[in-house]
């Protein structure tokens, strides 16, 4: 079903996309106003992610990186938690201005902290290339 066709004004959805479709979910965000947890990996390279940083309206929640985090119906763990390569993180979006704003001067004036675990995850994955281009 494609859920990127119905209307998400007024809703508190909740995504794990395909990684391909992060950026239309962002976008449908911004254009409905909407609200939307969404897991996706810490991708800081990646041309989508400021825009994920500017819609974020409370502290991202880093998941852990065990095997069992995702699994198919098989119980077959993902590829992505088998291998850890990269970190999987809860975002709280709001496509409301307002609520990403004020969480960003929460945020800045030090009322808000990384859980006491250490911070922000490393990034494990580097991109190919300079600049996350092929270079050959």
């Amino acid at each position: 079903m494609d859920k990127l066709s119905f209307s998400w004004n007024g809703r508190n959805g909740y995504a794990f996309s395909p990684f391909a479709l992060i950026k239309d979910c962002l976008s449908k965000v911004i254009r409905e106003k909407a609200t939307l947890i969404l897991v996706c990996p810490c991708w800081p390279s990646q041309f989508w992610f400021p825009m994920l940083l500017d819609l974020a309206s409370d502290t991202p929640m880093l998941l852990r990186t065990e095997s069992d985090l995702l699994t198919s119906s098989r119980g077959q763990p993902h590829s992505l938690c088998e291998s850890k390569t990269s970190q999987l993180i809860a975002w709280r979006l709001s496509g409301d201005g307002t609520a990403a704003r004020a969480f960003r001067r929460r945020w800045a004036s030090r009322q808000l902290c990384w859980p006491t675990h250490g911070g922000p995850p490393e990034m494990r994955t580097c991109p190919s290339g300079w600049l996350g281009a092929v270079v050959q």
